[in-house]
């Protein structure tokens, strides 16, 4: 057996959790294989912050489970990983790894061969396995069984990768697809990655951030960020919309805009995989939107792109704000005019609708930041701005720095 991390999941998704799993168990019964063994923990409470600005709470009961995966061998082989080619110009893999096993980084460019039967000839997917010895094949579907004398592999691996997405693992590709079959070239339904991305911006603009895994945890399945950016690519759903729904996810230019910059970064020196040691996700990540056309089964890859890079420009900002002498500034409940530079802007979901998280800095290094829902005033990172606001108080940031919240924003005179 083999343990895998726990898994904290609201109580009101146990009794699917467990169906799933009674699902798989039947599998290995069947095969005679080792069942998933299930170890549920206490029932405990949490809470999740539904406005930043008034740091309004609503709290729940979660569950911790852990699970472990029956590991069967094969004459000493067994499963570490999918393979699915990614591009028709060049060899780049999306890796779809088996909980707890780690790919070796040869295979994310290797070609689609089968070093079982030898035969070089365009595959959609190949399989990794790794022996007790430590030496690793890549084997094609259709000779998995005859490269294992036999035994039913197909079926083992496909009971590994639904256990997977219990985990969330592998950017919510299609399990139930792991064995489609090879042999000629084949094109999966997609969408050019621009205007999908620009979509994705748009949808973030107007409700925030939701991933799949938090849309599953909070019983929002289908509602994520990247499921309702699919369903606004589809012509018939905006067209059947309410015409107040419509205008709440019209694209704006500044979507466009966004798509480009993370497109960007996705493609620069920062993801060369011969400039820095890229992980899984990342590499994933940078294959998916490599080119100019995304299949729907990696649109939730390439939409997580958005909070990935959100991430990386709040790392680089706190570098930043690390080399500079941050002060508080003001008394709380008093307005200040000021002219700050605009370094972050977000959009935050909460209970009372999306609001915009600003992060700004003054000449002498100070930062600010607020949490902003009016209309009356609205910047773009690298801004200089004069506003008026009035300090909410005064606070330490993640990293210790001194930061001053301010609230009331309005557009100012400046200092």
């Amino acid at each position: 057996m083999q343990d895998h991390e726990r898994l904290t999941i609201p109580t009101w998704n146990r009794a699917k959790l467990e169906s799933k799993i009674d699902k798989i168990n039947r599998r290995c019964e069947r095969f005679g294989w080792p069942l998933v063994g299930v170890e549920w923990g206490e029932t405990r409470e949490a809470f999740v912050v539904l406005n930043e600005k008034t740091n309004t709470r609503t709290y729940y009961d979660v569950v911790d489970v852990a699970i472990t995966t029956p590991r069967v061998g094969f004459d000493g082989w067994h499963f570490v990983a999918k393979l699915e080619k990614h591009g028709d110009s060049f060899h780049r893999n999306v890796i779809f790894a088996v909980p707890g096993e780690t790919v070796p980084d040869d295979y994310r460019t290797a070609p689609s061969k089968c070093d079982h039967c030898q035969i070089d000839r365009e595959r959609n997917n190949t399989y990794v396995l790794v022996h007790e010895d430590g030496s690793h094949k890549q084997v094609g579907s259709t000779c998995i069984n005859d490269f294992l004398n036999g035994y039913d592999a197909e079926g083992y691996a496909t009971m590994l990768q639904s256990i997977a997405v219990l985990f969330d693992l592998g950017g919510d590709p299609d399990y139930d697809d792991f064995y489609d079959g090879e042999g000629g070239h084949r094109n999966s339904a997609g969408v050019d990655t621009l205007p999908y991305m620009a979509t994705v911006a748009c949808v973030i603009r107007a409700d925030g951030w939701l991933s799949r895994g938090k849309a599953y945890e909070s019983g929002l399945h289908g509602c994520s960020t990247a499921d309702m950016a699919n369903l606004l690519m589809d012509p018939k759903y905006v067209s059947a919309m309410s015409e107040e729904k419509r205008g709440k996810y019209a694209g704006h230019p500044e979507d466009k805009d966004k798509a480009k910059a993370v497109l960007e970064w996705l493609r620069s020196d920062y993801f060369d995989p011969d400039v820095r040691k890229l992980n899984d996700y990342e590499w994933n990540l940078s294959t998916v939107v490599a080119d100019d056309f995304v299949t729907w089964k990696q649109t939730g890859i390439a939409a997580s792109a958005f909070p990935a890079h959100d991430n990386y420009r709040g790392q680089q900002a706190a570098a930043r704000q690390a080399k500079r002498d941050s002060k508080w500034v003001g008394e709380t409940k008093k307005r200040l005019d000021l002219t700050v530079t605009v370094e972050i802007v977000r959009r935050i979901e909460g209970y009372y609708g999306v609001s915009t998280m600003y992060i700004m800095v003054d000449d002498d290094g100070n930062k600010f930041i607020c949490f902003y829902s009016g209309h009356s005033f609205e910047a773009d990172e690298g801004d200089q701005v004069n506003i008026r606001a009035t300090v909410k108080k005064h606070e330490l940031d993640k990293m210790g720095v001194k930061q001053t919240q301010l609230t009331r924003l309005a557009p100012g005179k400046g200092k």
